[in-house]
Order: structure tokens, then sequence, then C-alpha cells
């Protein structure tokens, strides 16, 4: 007979807390008479029941020097070690009861137990507990609990139909509990048994001992088979039987936003951050999913809200300065990246975003300085060796910035970009015939490039290639009719060659000039963020 603190009892939890069993009462043929007396095990049983460890683990000690060869001890001793987190010495004392008692079925369970809750800890943990769950089985036949557990390590193995053999072998009543169906649907699931599957996810939504637990036990094995949308019928009915607490409505809110329902995840996310005011996740979630509904203002707001819950948070500093970068807001965007990188600047995607911001300003040299400090650890991005490029040709540092576009210049992300600065840079040396050709490279890469277009005319017309020269700038201004140099080189070329179109032209580059002005003056304004 045992005094257990079992897992399994009626079916009525599903893996494993804390330890176990114990042998205690009853004397098993391989115990002697001179064992230690019951009235010891007794105690020592009920002080690790009133979470008394440390008095326990003193008899248990004071025990074994007596009683060396004792296995219900040291069985005891294995469940006081695994509750303190010392998993490997619970493995030597459960081994250790098993070596001096072979059949001692607490021991082998206690065993598979610690290697079913502590699978990464151990090399082949999983394998190792069905090991040891067969032990048990082939001692015990009829033992529920190990043929319940057995079926959930099969099914975390990838053995499904070894799953469903064990769960046959459970008591009818056990059977139709909501822990046992719902390790039974995950089977079906993973064997794409459409049929049962949807039977088995009726019966267990409607089962009356239904509890939350058993829907998140099998929510890995829905991810694993990409049903994203069956786990959500299976939250929805939990929520629907008031079952569900705020963190399974949190998956529920997250599995809508990754299968791309975005206004039923928001919707959710809202619902979330008004039950919990005070919290900054929700606000978070809030954001994220603004902002992939491109509806940056309200980002913006959620943010807002966010940063004066948790004005500490580098993270909402840094969100809130991209999503102004990307509204072309440069001075709030700078203002939010620059507190990023105060409170994180071990944080290098910090000083990259920053890096990208200044460069608006044409503050080069702390661009480059951001910039650099992220390269440090990813040296091999293109994206920021074309930006540091960039920094240093504004800057005048032109050797400096030839490196680094070359290096651009090299990967297809940037290589459109990185050899129009290269251009650039050849034609104020005056290397005419070499901005031609990396001009041409940048418009290969990038055929719909008007910043290129519009350089390679200017570079014809210092060339006196007039034809050539309309050509490129009527294709840029084709692409982006308000392109400003475009509409400039083209004036110029108008004027330089006395064509009668120049008057027209300057009416229309004025036009233009005043457009710049005004985007000019929008990029100097701040902006008012009301929060959520």
């Amino acid at each position: 007979m045992y005094c257990q603190y079992r897992v399994f009892q009626h079916l009525q939890r599903r893996v494993i807390p804390v330890y176990l069993t114990v042998a205690v009462l009853g004397t098993p043929v391989w115990l002697s008479a001179q064992g230690v007396s019951q009235q010891s095990l007794r105690e020592i049983v009920n002080l690790i029941g009133r979470g008394d460890a440390d008095a326990a683990g003193r008899l248990v000690r004071r025990a074994l020097e007596a009683h060396p060869s004792e296995p219900r001890l040291h069985n005891l001793q294995g469940v006081l070690r695994a509750q303190a987190g010392d998993i490997k010495g619970a493995e030597a004392s459960f081994r250790k009861a098993i070596e001096l008692a072979p059949d001692f079925v607490g021991a082998w369970e206690n065993l598979a137990r610690l290697y079913h809750q502590n699978a990464e800890t151990f090399d082949r943990g999983l394998q190792r507990a069905a090991e040891a769950y067969a032990r048990v089985l082939a001692l015990q036949p009829a033992n529920a609990e190990a043929h319940y557990q057995s079926a959930v390590v099969c099914q975390l193995l990838g053995r499904y139909r070894d799953s469903l053999a064990h769960l046959a072998k459970l008591p009818p009543e056990a059977q139709s509990r909501a822990q046992a169906l719902a390790v039974a649907l995950g089977n079906y699931v993973a064997l794409r048994d459409l049929a049962r599957t949807g039977a088995a996810a009726k019966k267990l939504l409607a089962s009356p001992d239904l509890n939350e637990a058993d829907v998140l036990q099998i929510l890995p094995v829905l991810a694993e088979h990409h049903r994203a949308d069956l786990a959500i019928e299976l939250i929805q009915g939990l929520e629907r039987r008031g079952l569900a607490s705020t963190a399974t409505l949190e998956r529920l809110a997250a599995l809508h936003e990754e299968t791309g329902n975005l206004a039923e995840a928001r919707q959710r996310y809202e619902a979330l951050a008004q039950r919990a005011p005070g919290r900054v996740s929700p606000l978070l979630d809030l954001a994220r999913v603004a902002y992939n509904q491109r509806d940056l203002e309200g980002a913006l707001s959620y943010l807002a809200h966010a940063r004066d819950l948790a004005p500490s948070n580098a993270g909402i500093h840094f969100f809130f300065g991209v999503i102004c970068a990307e509204l072309e807001l440069p001075l709030e965007a700078k203002r939010s990246l620059q507190r990023a990188v105060e409170l994180a600047p071990e944080n290098v995607y910090h000083h990259y975003a920053l890096g990208a911001v200044l460069l608006y300003e044409r503050d080069t040299s702390l661009a480059a300085t951001h910039l650099r400090r992220y390269l440090e650890q990813h040296p091999h991005d293109p994206r920021a060796r074309f930006l540091l490029g960039v920094a240093y040709f504004y800057g005048g540092q032109l050797d400096a910035a030839r490196q680094e576009l070359a290096v651009a210049a090299g990967n297809p992300v940037t290589a459109a970009r990185a050899r129009y600065f290269l251009g650039r840079l050849a034609r104020q040396e005056n290397r005419l015939e070499e901005a031609e050709q990396e001009l041409k490279a940048a418009l290969q890469a990038e055929p719909k490039f008007p910043d290129a277009h519009a350089e390679l005319g200017f570079v014809y017309i210092r060339r006196r290639e007039h034809q050539q020269a309309e050509r490129a700038l009527m294709q840029a201004l084709a692409l982006d009719p308000d392109h400003y140099l475009a509409n400039q080189n083209l004036l110029m070329l108008y004027q330089r060659t006395r064509d009668p179109r120049a008057e027209a032209q300057a009416k229309r580059f004025e036009q233009v000039q005043q457009k710049r002005s005004e985007k000019e003056r929008l990029l100097l304004r701040t902006i008012e963020v009301k929060p959520y």
C-alpha cells in the first residue's frame, strides 16, 4: 500500500508537479524484518506533506546511516532532492532504490516522472521516461497513471499510435475524462484523422470536467501540425465556459494575430488592456498589431500610454522612434531613439536606428559613431555598411565613403543604392566615365530608381551629351514627376541648350521647390500623441 502525492489519481491532474510515490505501509517481500520502522517512514512522509523538507531531510539522513540498504529511504531522499531542484541527485536516489529493490513500483514511477518533467535536463529524457513507465506497466499492467503518462510521453515522442494504444487501456470512465480526451485529440491531429479530430474536439469541449490545462497541454501539438484554427476553437470553448485565464486569452489574441486576423486580434488585445489598465504588455501587443495594420498614429497612441506606465522601458522608446521615422517626424524619432540609447546603450539596434535617423539632419559625424557601434557586433550587415558610407559621403570623408560603399555594392540588398552613391562620388571627383558606369550598374540592379536616372542625366549634361541627358531625366520624371533634382537638371539642360521649353520648366521647377519647402517644414513638426 502506498501513500502518494499522486499525479494521475482519478485523472485529476495532468503533468507531474512534485513527487510522488513513497512506500509506507505494508511490508514488501524484499524488505527485511530488521528494516526501518513504519512509524519513522510515516513521520518522514508527514513532514514532506507539510512542506517541512529540512526536518524530513534530517530524518532521512539519520535513518540512512542506520539502514543504508533500505530502498524506501532512498526513494524518499529522491523525493526531497527532486523537490529541491537537485535533479541529478534525485535520479541517483531513485536508481539506488531500484537497484536495492528492482520491483519497487513507486521508485520506478518517480524515476519516470523525473525524466518526464525534466526531459531537457537528461540525454534522451523522454525516451527514458517511456522506458521507466514501461517498467511500471510490466510490474502493474493495469496501472492507470502509467498508461496515461505513457500516452503523454509517446505523443511528445511522436509515437501517436502508441499513445492511442495506452489510452485504450485506461478504464472506460478514465477514457471519457477531459484530460484523456485532450491527449487523444492531439494524436488524431498528428495522424491527420480529420473525422476523429472533429468528433474528439466536440467531445472534449462538451466534457463536464474540462479544465484549461487539458487544452493547454495539446497546444504545442496543434502548433506543430499547423492547426491554429483548432487551437482557436478550443480556447474559445474555454472562454464560453468561463475557464480561460488571462494568459490563455492572450494566447488566443496571439493566435488571431499569427493567422492574419488582425482586426480580431486588436479587439481582443483591447479587451485585455481594459481588463488590466496598469499592464504594459497588452499595450505593446496593440501597438504591434496597429503597426502591422499600418495604423501608425494608432500605434503611437498605444506606445504613448505604455511609455507613461513604463518610462524606463527602452524598447518602448525604440518602437516609438521607429514609427516616428516612418511618419517622417525626424525630430520626434531622434528624441525617442536617443532616450532608447540612454536607457539601453548595450543594444546596438538602438544605435543603428538612431544613426539612420541622424542622417536626416546630416549630422554625419554622430550618425557614423552610432553606426560603427552597431557594426562592431554586426560587421557584415550590408545595410549598416551602406548607411555608414552615406554618412562618410555627406561628411566629406570620401575615401572612407568609397571603402564602405564598395562593400555594400557587393550585396544585392544594397547594390543599387551603393552604386548610386559611388556614381555621385566619381562625378564629384570629375571621373565622369566611371560615374556613368556606376550609375548604369545602379539602374541595372534597380531600373525604377529615379535618383539614379536624374544623376545620370546630370553626368551627361557635364559631358555635353544632351540627347542622352534629356532621355535620362525624362525617365526619372516618369517615375517621379516631382523629383527635385530631375526637374532642376532638366531646367539646366534647357537653359544651356536654349531650348524654348526652358520657361515652362522654370515654372514647373518653382512649383517643385514650393512643395519641397513645405515638406521640409513638415519634417520639423512635432506630434502630440494622446495616450490610449
